[in-house]
């Protein structure tokens, strides 16, 4: 399990995901119903760019299960 505290840690897990599929930022676009271009700048944690659905719809189409809980305080 990756531990995730911005948006370039989504960003690079999904991107390295997809190099390992031999997939182009291209094809995972049409697999995901979103341009390359959204691809691209959630792959570089462009914080402009995030739409949460559209991340999960991503996330989901690569394999991805995301995971919340509490951080424990670090008192």
């Amino acid at each position: 399990m990756a531990k995730v505290n911005k948006p370039k840690d989504i960003g690079r897990l999904i991107q390295q995901k997809r190099k390992k599929k031999k997939l182009s930022q291209t094809d995972l676009a049409e697999m995901c119903g979103v341009g390359r271009r959204f691809i691209s700048e959630l792959e570089g944690g462009k914080k402009e760019t995030y739409d949460l659905g559209l991340t999960l719809r991503v996330l989901n189409r690569m394999g991805f299960e995301l995971q919340i809980g509490d951080r424990e305080s670090e008192v």
